[in-house]
């Protein structure tokens, strides 16, 4: 019997000297798969709408119409009105802790020098609550009630820890989690987990204590976010795509778009039923209709430079953190006559 060998397409193509630009190109993006990273973007050129003065913005989540902006050694809490007078509750947090997680009305940030979590509220008085987790714990999201769930960028295992710390349930995933995020429905928790070495996606049924599928997320995993009724929309920065999951047993891939260069933010608009997504490339974000078959392209703006945050509040507002400290960008689409 014959012993079937298997040639590397990138061995091919050095063989066979048919093989296209575009094949050489994608057989490159396949052998840099995983840890994806933002384009270096150009300078840039007429962002719209309202720029804000600001530091450089490691990341941006919004629960309602309050807003939480990463800096590099602070988390400014507020709502947009506080961040255009400087009135923002600044709160401090070491450089090392990851992406912030906001669900239910409360921001999670992980203190890993005194292994806590603090929960900070998104009311007016923006109060907080620490809970003490276990000394793996790097990322973690609140859950509908006062608990949270966490994770680790070391170990392949998740927690639940209810708000006085204690230990509700733990499980294993998949690999460590570089990002966790949750979504609160009808009393129920829809929760995914990011790794970004082998670029996957994976949920979790918390209320099971059980790890449920992992599917990979293009060729490099940009941020990720959830849409309504448990949609996930995740960044393909490497492969220039956004992906649409849905979450309501099992992650399922739903569907792809191609995108502008080296896509990173995403965030979903619920006024207008749009997914955004920002491009790091072209210092652009575009807006899609995905409740069609095929995602279309409806609105797009451009961008401060390094656009690697993006979130919108309640009214649609879409508000864009420049990592280079070009400012937060405000745009009302609804003003702008960009569609």
């Amino acid at each position: 019997m014959k012993t079937l060998r298997l040639v590397p397409l990138a061995a091919t193509c050095l063989l066979l000297a048919g093989c296209s630009p575009a094949v050489q190109d994608k057989t490159e993006q396949a052998l840099n798969m995983g840890n994806a990273e933002p384009a270096q973007s150009p300078a840039s050129t007429a962002p719209d709408g309202e720029i804000i003065p600001a530091p450089a913005i490691a990341d941006i989540d919004a629960t309602g119409d309050i807003l939480g902006v990463r800096l590099a050694d602070a988390l400014q809490v507020g709502d947009l009105a506080a961040f255009r007078s400087g009135t923002v509750q600044s709160i401090g947090v070491d450089a090392s802790v990851g992406d912030i997680s906001a669900n239910a009305g409360r921001f999670a940030v992980v203190r890993t020098e005194s292994n806590t979590v603090e929960l900070i509220d998104a009311s007016t008085d923006h109060s907080s609550t620490r809970i003490p987790v276990g000394d793996d714990i790097t990322v973690a999201a609140p859950l509908a009630s006062d608990s949270i769930v966490a994770g680790s960028d070391s170990v392949e295992r998740v927690w639940v820890y209810s708000k006085d710390g204690t230990e509700k349930a733990t499980f294993k995933v998949a690999r460590p989690s570089d990002h966790i995020l949750a979504q609160s429905l009808d009393g129920e928790d829809r929760v995914v987990r990011v790794n970004r070495f082998d670029t996957t996606i994976q949920d979790l049924h918390v209320s099971e204590g059980n790890q449920g599928g992992t599917l990979r997320v293009g060729l490099g995993v940009g941020k990720v976010t959830f849409a309504e009724d448990g949609v996930v929309l995740a960044a393909d920065a490497t492969g220039d795509r956004l992906f649409i999951y849905t979450t309501d047993e099992v992650v399922r891939l739903h569907q792809m778009v191609p995108t502008d260069g080296r896509p990173w933010a995403v965030a979903w608009d619920s006024k207008r039923k749009l997914a955004w997504v920002t491009s790091t490339a072209d210092n652009t974000v575009v807006g899609y209709d995905i409740s069609q078959g095929v995602p279309l392209e409806k609105m797009r703006f451009n961008t401060v430079a390094a656009p690697q945050s993006l979130a919108v509040v309640d009214n649609g507002t879409l508000i864009i953190g420049s990592a280079t400290g070009d400012g937060l960008q405000v745009i009302n689409p609804d003003s702008a006559d960009k569609e």
